[in-house]
This record gives structure tokens, sequence and C-alpha cells, in this order.
């Protein structure tokens, strides 16, 4: 019997939880990629709340520079007017 993967699993590293300056992030779209460039994340995954408005952008920057970028939102039970800038919804 031939085994095709000899090296059995392989962990990657992937952060499926973050926020941008869209909504209570501190990093723009071209930051957030080159911090897991610089972090060597393969994957991340983009959750402002209530907002998908850096979306377009982060999965043009992540396509140029290698990173997979999956689009995401995080809903709060609770939406304030204020986007809940500086506060827990």
């Amino acid at each position: 019997m031939e085994i095709k993967n000899s090296k059995g699993s392989i962990w990657r590293k992937w952060d499926l939880h973050l926020h941008s300056t869209a909504s209570d992030g501190k990093c723009t779209p071209e930051e957030l990629i080159d911090e897991a460039i610089a972090k060597e994340i393969e994957v991340i995954a983009l959750t402002d709340h209530h907002t998908v408005n850096n979306i377009n952008e982060i999965k043009r920057l992540g396509k140029e520079k290698g990173i997979g970028v999956i689009a995401g939102i995080e809903f709060a039970k609770y939406h304030h007017k204020d986007g809940c800038r500086g506060r827990r919804c």
C-alpha cells in the first residue's frame, strides 16, 4: 500500500476573526494582509461589525499577496447608530 501523504496531518495558520477600520478595528485592509504575511498566516476572515465595506479591498489585496480571504460579518444582538465604536453592542 502506498502512502500519498507521508507527512501526516499538516497544520496551517488561519485567523478567522479580524476587524478592520470599517468597524472597531485599528488596521486597514492592507495592514491586516501585511500582518498576516509577517505572522505566516495563510488564510484570514474579515468579520467587521455590521458592515462589509472593506471586503472587496481585502480580497483584492489577499489575492495579490497570496493570502486567502474569507468574507464574513459579525452581527450583535443590538446595534447602535454609531456602529458600536468604543463599546460593546
